[in-house]
């Protein structure tokens, strides 16, 4: 199995775990737009009629296009791989993307705006999220407002972080977001962390790890999972392919803090038998970042 391949698996599995009840439309749907579903469930009709047939079913948080509106009902169309379909759906079945960013479900809104250290120049530089058509683009500011970095401007229909690792989303068939800034090595320059999307954990995931280093961001990792060189060694190395996940197998996920002392805080799986072990634990990361060895565990491995 190659772990490229683990991020095409759907919707996202945390997102689901979380209910949509106290999902709020915040701004009008305007016809041309991306909507998302705020949940599932939501019949597609033929038309605004009360007897319509459904002609489908709204999944949760599926992106759909505005075609019109009218008397609480919007006309929508879903274009996919596996299906394309135009109907009318309630308004109260749809949100905005900017609510569903904004929204905890999908627990991006705290990077919409970041204070953090970039580098000994720019202690206090700003990350904003940037909306461009209905995905997101990083830009880094220093403290006055002047553009220091920025992701691409002009992003594809749809956007695969294999071939644009700086175009950011939360949709239908994953999210993909950043999960850390700042420095993991003690070098002075920020790291920039993102998995690749996902659906579950049942395998190592690819990982995306980019160094500041002055002028732009330069990988470390390209979508390689991380992962035990043997067991109960300790030492966590980049690995691009696998053949199988045996049993025993352990993988970081993803940094969740650095203290004082420089150690970085990992989220961490393993597969046990039929069982998935989740942990954390304090690893200290190598100059070139491209090794990861364990300190201590701060909360043991135990079932999810």
């Amino acid at each position: 199995m190659n772990c490229l391949h683990c991020y095409r698996i759907g919707i996202s599995l945390l997102c689901l775990l979380v209910g949509w009840t106290g999902f709020v439309q915040a701004q009008t749907l305007s016809v041309g737009e991306n909507a998302v579903a705020a949940s599932g469930g939501c019949a597609i009709t033929r038309d605004m009629a009360e007897d319509s047939p459904a002609v489908g079913m709204l999944e949760p948080k599926q992106w759909v296009t505005v075609q019109q509106t009218r008397d609480g009902m919007i006309r929508i169309q879903i274009e996919t791989e596996e299906q394309s379909l135009e109907g009318w759906v309630p308004s109260r079945c749809l949100v905005t993307t900017e609510a569903y960013f904004a929204d905890p479900v999908c627990g991006k809104s705290s990077w919409m705006e970041r204070v953090f250290a970039l580098d000994r120049a720019h202690p206090d530089a700003v990350a904003r999220m940037i909306k461009t058509g209905s995905h997101y683009v990083l830009k880094i500011f220093d403290a006055r407002g002047k553009l220091l970095w920025s992701g691409p401007e002009e992003t594809s229909e749809e956007p695969d972080a294999l071939l644009d690792p700086f175009t950011f989303f939360c949709g239908a068939e994953g999210d993909y977001w950043p999960e850390f800034l700042g420095d993991m090595n003690g070098d002075g320059k920020a790291e920039l962390f993102m998995p690749a999307q996902h659906s579950s954990m049942e395998s190592p995931l690819p990982l995306y790890l980019y160094t500041w280093d002055g002028k732009t961001f330069r990988d470390v990792s390209w979508a390689r999972c991380l992962m035990e060189k043997s067991r109960d060694s300790g030492v966590y190395e980049w690995t691009e392919f696998f053949d199988e996940t045996p049993d025993g197998t352990r993988w970081l996920f993803a940094p969740l803090a650095v203290n004082a002392d420089g150690a970085v805080e990992w989220k961490v799986f393993e597969i046990s038998g039929d069982a998935l072990l989740s942990g954390q634990a304090l690893f200290k990361m190598t100059s070139d970042l491209e090794k990861a060895a364990l300190i201590r565990w701060t909360r043991p491995l135990a079932a999810e």
